[in-house]
């Protein structure tokens, strides 16, 4: 399902779309098809903006065919079904109708729903991912050491925390039997220096593996969980942890993984775009009391959580990306180029310096960054990094290179504004791929960057393409690179 290379997160309602409909699901016959078989659209009655899909169902019908539309918003999938999933649109009131038609007649539902504008983010340091990874790792929660996981977090907003969604793996060699039952419950810090999970929990529930339901929103890779109302209230700035426990009887037997990205390159913060207190893994075997980030010798003690936590209010904070390009590297040298193309979507942001996660290929090497305004060609910023800086990751399983940045004199990013940033060389060569924004498994956007994507020019004369996902060019794939941002 996933093609990629491995290493052996006002939604409150969105928390109950896991039901099929509204109304009495039983099946009719359309000998006369009434509004009241059909039953209400049963959907929620608030979203937010940024939310990359929801579920709407209406009452099945014997031998009846179904249409689906919707005002200030998309229907994403299943229109011609009972249940669809819409994406909102602008902030204001979207309509959703379902017509329903059998023998019997036809009849219409509508539901009005209201789009509030999602908050804005916390004030920001960076903009682009911030986010490198080589590849997946997976954490098996279970097997015969009985592995403990536990997911540490810093709040950025106060309220409800309505629902998250991780990256759960199923397959030989990732899961087992009937995958298990996974306890998954919120916890305070414990306040010490190792800044563990404490006794006190917050929330719980059970993931059931072998009985969730693998369909809607992510099916069961990406399912979108909640706690049982009411929600848990999240302080922001406070860290707390999502504790993950494999509880089945046979628990050797019967086990599942969580994903996480892999980034080997030993930095400190392990990713730009978070500080390593406020987002990490710990893990411990269940006969153990302390938890720990592994030690350097282990590929966990450098794994980022896939995780998206949404709150009552729209906020959302985390890392959507999911996936891992490592088989298509691309060339940058005096020929070929890589870029980021994107647009600024909401809010100007000044900037003076950038960087970019590349990897040396030839002994010698000279990598320049270039942020031109995609209108005009003309050139905004420019640099140069000697490849001497930029590792080549030599005897390394899978080469994710090192951050290289320039500076420049502080400039403005401008909303609606398009620009391209282009990595070349001015001698030797360089290589780097990119990493994929989960919006197709309905990751929201501030998990991701969402205002661009990776391209690539070879040198033959043909421009810029897209990278491609499955033969297909895809808008998904990123470089990884950020911006500083200036307060």
């Amino acid at each position: 399902m996933f093609p990629i290379s491995r290493v052996l997160v006002s939604l409150a309602a969105l928390a109950l779309l896991g039901c099929g409909g509204g109304g009495d699901n039983k099946k009719k016959d359309a000998a006369a098809l009434a509004p009241s078989d059909v039953g209400p659209i049963s959907a929620p009655s608030s979203v937010g903006d940024a939310l990359v899909g929801f579920k709407a169902s209406v009452a099945p019908q014997s031998n009846a065919s179904y249409s689906w539309t919707a005002s200030n918003g998309t229907i994403l999938s299943g229109g011609n079904s009972p249940t669809a999933i819409a994406q909102p649109g602008n902030a204001g009131q979207m309509v959703l109708t379902c017509n329903v038609s059998t023998a019997g007649g036809s009849v219409k539902g509508t539901k009005t729903i209201n789009v509030s504008s999602t908050p804005s983010p916390v004030s920001e340091s960076t903009y682009g991912n911030g986010i490198a990874g080589e590849s997946l790792t997976n954490l098996r929660l279970g097997t015969d050491v009985n592995y403990e996981a536990a997911i540490r977090f810093r709040a950025l907003y106060s309220g409800p925390l309505a629902s998250f969604r991780n990256f759960w793996v199923f397959g030989t060699g990732y899961a087992a039997g009937s995958g298990g039952k996974i306890q998954i419950q919120l916890r305070t810090d414990d306040g010490t220096s190792n800044h563990g999970p404490s006794s006190t929990v917050l929330a719980s529930l059970i993931y059931d593996t072998v009985n969730v339901d693998d369909t809607g929103l992510g099916g069961r890779y990406f399912k979108m969980l909640s706690f049982a109302s009411p929600l848990p209230t999240l302080t922001a700035g406070q860290i707390y942890h999502l504790v993950y426990t494999n509880i089945d009887p046979d628990p050797v037997n019967n086990y599942v993984s969580l994903d996480g990205l892999l980034d080997r390159s030993g930095l400190t913060p392990q990713q730009p775009r978070f500080d390593d207190l406020g987002w990490s893994f710990l893990t411990r075997f269940t006969s153990q009391t302390a938890w720990k980030v592994p030690g350097s010798s282990s590929p966990r003690s450098t794994t980022t959580p896939i995780l998206e936590l949404l709150y009552a209010d729209g906020s959302t904070q985390g890392c959507g990306y999911m996936e891992v390009w490592v088989n298509d590297r691309r060339p940058i040298s005096t020929t070929a180029k890589v870029s980021e193309i994107f647009q600024v979507s909401t809010n100007d942001r000044n900037v003076n310096s950038v960087a970019v996660r590349v990897t040396r290929i030839t002994a010698s090497a000279i990598l320049q960054i270039q942020l031109l305004d995609e209108a005009t060609s003309t050139v905004l910023a420019s640099g140069t990094v000697d490849g001497s800086l930029i590792s080549d990751d030599a005897g390394k399983p899978t080469k994710n290179g090192t951050w290289a940045s320039i500076s420049f004199p502080q400039l403005t990013l401008t909303t609606g504004t398009k620009y391209r940033l282009v990595l070349s060389a001015t001698s030797g060569s360089f290589d780097t791929f990119p990493i994929r924004d989960g919006q197709s498994y309905y990751f929201s956007a501030p998990t991701c960057f969402r205002d661009g994507w990776a391209e690539y020019d070879s040198g033959d004369g043909s421009g810029w393409h897209q990278w491609m996902n499955g033969g297909t060019p895809s808008k998904e794939g990123d470089l990884k690179f950020w911006f500083n941002v200036v307060p």
